[in-house]
């Protein structure tokens, strides 16, 4: 990754100078974008939301890591582990509604009020609506579910804590001004040549989902293994040394495969770099898959029914949140090495 980085950028900056004076334009390569590779995504109001709503995921994960390290809460009981998990993720709405907010206003994005309701709405409400329905098939076999006064409370704790602490950030985030970008988009988009295989977006978010994975395999492993046997383990260490490895991963792949796409004259790399991330939850969900298989050993009847409807329930709840959260860090370490990178290119060598 060093030597890719310092060809394309090393090399280049010793090279260009010779050429100042007779004028040599550069028609190939990531300088060549220049002009169009920050043009705003298609569809800026569904990934500002999702990103927000992934921070916000980030933030809350890791609070709850932190406290449970240093020994403010234990793992031993469920419902001791899950209320200052969902604390952290309620008092983390302030900073999604700001972050998809900035994001939204720098994609030049135009319905604001869309962005302020959804942000608070679109994924929590997701998270909301599974429980709740995975709880009331559960209450109809196991005496020790959820009680549905329970689901009354997060659902105030949503309408009046995490809805208005989401306006607040989203009100603070539409004020201040959007991220200044390096450049302007042109008005006409310039055409993209074709890929060669190993360059082409499906085939390196593949990889890279492929790569995350196998670093959260062990903590996916350990979550599953608590659904089946209703346990929780106690590796705080282990926890936050995984969930650390994992963000650092992930910011060197979504970095790596964002330089191969604008080196391939690729200026689509908004929803990618999300992708690259994101696409974690395949490999999540056929793993639980085979978990499952392996794992246990049930008979056909409706008690067993039940287990699987939730237990693939909770397996999509676990793919969705781990998506969000590990596209929007994919999608900021992206954005800041897009900036990074473009903010010091020679206009005057560059065509436009």
């Amino acid at each position: 990754m060093v030597r890719v980085f310092y060809y394309s950028f090393g090399r280049s900056d010793t090279i260009i100078p010779s050429m100042r004076n007779t004028q040599i334009m550069l028609k190939h390569g990531w300088r060549a974008i220049r002009s169009d590779v920050f043009r705003p995504p298609k569809h800026p109001l569904l990934l500002s939301v999702l990103i927000g709503s992934g921070i916000q995921c980030l933030l809350a994960t890791f609070y709850t890591l932190l406290m449970a390290w240093i020994g403010c809460i234990s793992f031993s009981n469920t419902l001791e582990l899950l209320s200052p998990a969902i604390l952290s993720y309620i008092t983390s709405a302030g900073t999604a509604g700001y972050i998809s907010a900035v994001i939204f206003k720098t994609m030049d994005g135009k319905n604001y009020i869309m962005n302020i309701i959804l942000t608070p709405a679109l994924i929590p409400g997701v998270f909301l609506s599974l429980a709740y329905i995975l709880n009331s098939i559960s209450l109809s076999v196991f005496t020790s579910s959820t009680p549905p006064e329970t689901f009354e409370l997060l659902l105030a704790m949503w309408l009046l804590l995490l809805c208005p602490l989401s306006y607040v950030g989203s009100y603070f985030g539409f004020k201040r001004e959007a991220l200044q970008l390096p450049v302007k988009p042109s008005k006409i988009p310039r055409q993209i040549p074709e890929h060669k295989i190993f360059r082409y977006p499906l085939m390196g978010v593949a990889v890279a989902s492929g790569l995350i994975f196998f670093t959260i395999t062990v903590p996916i492993f350990i979550f599953l293994d608590c659904l089946r046997t209703h346990h929780v383990n106690e590796s705080y260490a282990y926890a936050m040394i995984y969930f650390t490895l994992t963000i650092l991963l992930c910011i060197q792949v979504s970095v790596y495969l964002c330089h191969l796409y604008l080196c391939a004259e690729n200026y689509h790399w908004w929803w990618r770099a999300f992708l690259v991330g994101g696409s974690v939850a395949a490999p999540i969900l056929l793993y639980s898959c085979y978990f499952y298989l392996i794992r246990t050993s049930y008979s056909y009847d409706a008690y067993n029914l039940t287990y699987f409807i939730i237990y693939f329930g909770y397996c999509n709840i676990l793919a969705i949140y781990v998506c969000l959260m590990i596209g929007s860090v994919t999608f900021i370490a992206a954005f800041i090495y897009v900036k990074f990178a473009y903010q010091y290119v020679d206009i005057d060598i560059v065509q436009v």
